[in-house]
């Protein structure tokens, strides 16, 4: 059995940030599995600013990201934040 494990977690990142380097981090290492946390930064980080996050616009970055894991790799993907 041949396992190749990819940590491509960037720290402070947020789902905006593996949107424009999604064909670098994912889509090129071909993946048969993936865990995915991310959008935990995508709701400190405005806090920490002083203001709230946009829940909807985190879950449409979340919910993009899904449906380009499905339509470009097939791998099986479990979702953490």
């Amino acid at each position: 059995m041949n396992i190749k494990i990819y940590n491509e977690g960037v720290g402070g990142n947020e789902t905006g940030h593996l949107l424009e380097r999604f064909d670098e981090a994912i889509t090129s290492k071909k993946p048969d599995l993936i865990f995915l946390f991310i959008g935990i930064n995508d709701v400190w980080h405005p806090y920490e600013n002083g203001s709230l996050p946009v829940n909807k616009e985190i879950l449409d970055r979340i919910t993009e990201l899904r449906e380009k894991i499905r339509n470009t790799t097939g791998a099986e993907t479990f979702y953490g934040v």
